[in-house]
């Protein structure tokens, strides 16, 4: 299936597609959203995140699950820890090269 380019300029889900990509070359898998988390046979590993989950959660668990490629049959141990981490640290780089790191916005009632 052809890659969408995503229309956003702040899209987290490309950053993370990008730290693996500079971390792991070469590695291929496929991701999509879904509905519901199925079990599916293929050639490439297939990366389902659900649709329902906020979209700040969505670049650690892409991140989470591209570990899962690189680490097959550690689960959650040493070495996945260390290529989650990588990875998400990587994405964090990333992010904070192209836009910066922001102060979090001060919820401001109105009248002064």
């Amino acid at each position: 299936m052809e890659l969408l380019k995503s229309p956003f300029l702040n899209d987290p889900s490309s950053l993370v597609a990008q730290a693996f990509a500079e971390i792991y070359p070469g590695t291929e898998y496929e991701a999509i959203l879904v509905d519901k988390i199925t079990t599916e046979d293929g050639t490439l590993p297939l990366i389902e995140v659900a649709g329902h989950i906020p979209a700040e959660a969505v670049p650690e668990i892409l991140a989470h699950e591209l570990a899962h490629i690189v680490t097959v049959g550690d689960e959650h141990g040493p070495e996945w820890k260390k290529a989650f981490e990588a990875i998400y640290s990587k994405y964090n780089e990333l992010a904070i090269a192209r836009f910066g790191t922001q102060e979090p916005e001060e919820n401001q009632k109105g009248g002064d």
